[in-house]
């Protein structure tokens, strides 16, 4: 009874960790981004100064990159640091959420978020560098769309996902609160642009 009482309440706190994004205000050079929840899994979606777009993820090389998903490998990737890897995602057209639901599989939500340019392009830069010093090594993921190289940070249940996912975020100047432990989010919207300000 007690072990049931336990795993209950770690159910519903789990359940109530929310993850909440507020987005910078007074955006002077506004450009929409997506944050792509799936379920137990975060990335996100930055478009291109050449009008493309790229969505870039991190999480397990063992899960993610090589789809080891044995229950002995969900241990591991949640209690050991085990090796990280960059997902990268490259597409031939601007981010639209519509393109966005049909080309990435298993969206459960899409939020948009509007930030500035200009810390968009120092995001990009630095992950597609992270990418390129890293490419020596690739894994060609079909499941889920993502060229897989090596991260230099381990991958565990504190430095998952949605931990790097938010980092990210903070990078382009949202603030954050909460766990961060799971793939639950909730946006605050206080820079609401016309649509036709940003691209």
């Amino acid at each position: 009874m007690i072990r049931l009482i336990v795993i209950s309440a770690l159910g519903l706190w789990l359940v109530g960790c929310t993850n909440t994004v507020k987005p910078p205000g007074n955006v002077r050079d506004p450009v929409t981004i997506f944050l792509v929840d799936q379920g137990r899994t975060s990335s996100l979606v930055l478009p291109r100064e050449n009008g493309k777009t790229v969505r870039f993820a991190y999480g397990s090389w063992n899960w993610y990159a090589l789809d080891n998903t044995m229950p002995w490998d969900a241990v591991g990737a949640l209690f050991l640091p085990l090796q990280g890897t960059l997902g990268r995602m490259e597409m031939d057209c601007p981010p639209d959420a519509d393109r966005l639901r049909v080309r990435v599989h298993h969206i459960e939500f899409l939020y948009p978020l509007i930030v500035e340019r200009k810390e968009v392009q120092k995001l990009e830069a630095e992950l597609d560098q992270s990418f390129n010093d890293h490419s020596a090594v690739q894994v060609n993921n079909r499941d889920n769309d993502l060229i897989f190289v090596r991260h230099p940070s381990a991958y565990f249940c504190l430095h998952d996902s949605n931990h790097v996912v938010c980092n990210w975020l903070e990078q382009l100047g949202c603030e954050i609160h909460g766990s961060t432990l799971l793939s639950n989010w909730r946006i605050t919207p206080i820079n609401l642009q016309s649509p036709s300000n940003s691209r």
